[in-house]
């Protein structure tokens, strides 16, 4: 699972668009709409600090009741703990106006990359050590398969 606390992050192959699902779920439903309902109340939780949020596995358990009605009582809706239209749309809106307000991310900021020759009594572990970076990333950063170095063997170096 990558990104997946963030708004854009799974929306889209959860169908998550600007009309949300007619169905009515209760606890005891299940399916797609479900998962796309506690996909909604875990983005929100993470703005909205009294909605809990639930397991995203498609089954409307009590957890999931509760942060419907957690939600509900939030934005002062009858909370019922059942999302019907009115449930619906004020979780879209909410989503959507998390997304309006959330900055994109940018590119990732990249670590300076270095040169450095190896010297005798150097080990991949001194080196990291050194720079502040992992053994597994300078061995990645040069294709290492071994922690075997040679002396004035050149490496890239995370810095």
């Amino acid at each position: 699972m990558t990104r997946l606390a963030e708004p854009d992050s799974e929306g889209t192959s959860l169908g998550i668009g600007t009309v949300p699902p007619g169905t009515v779920l209760r606890q005891g439903s299940s399916g797609q709409d479900v998962i796309t309902l506690q996909y909604l109340l875990n983005i929100i939780s993470e703005y909205y600090t009294g909605v809990p949020a639930p397991t995203q596995d498609g089954i409307f358990s009590s957890g999931t009741r509760q942060a419907v009605t957690a939600f509900q009582q939030l934005m002062q809706l009858d909370p019922d703990g059942i999302v019907g239209p009115l449930t619906w749309q004020t979780l879209y809106d909410t989503y959507q106006g998390i997304q309006q307000t959330v900055p994109s991310p940018g590119p990732v900021p990249q670590p300076d990359i270095i040169e450095y020759v190896v010297q005798a009594g150097d080990s991949l572990w001194l080196i990291a050590r050194r720079f502040g970076a992992t053994v597994d990333e300078i061995k990645r950063l040069n294709g290492l398969t071994i922690d075997l170095l040679n002396i004035g063997q050149v490496l890239k170096v995370p810095y």
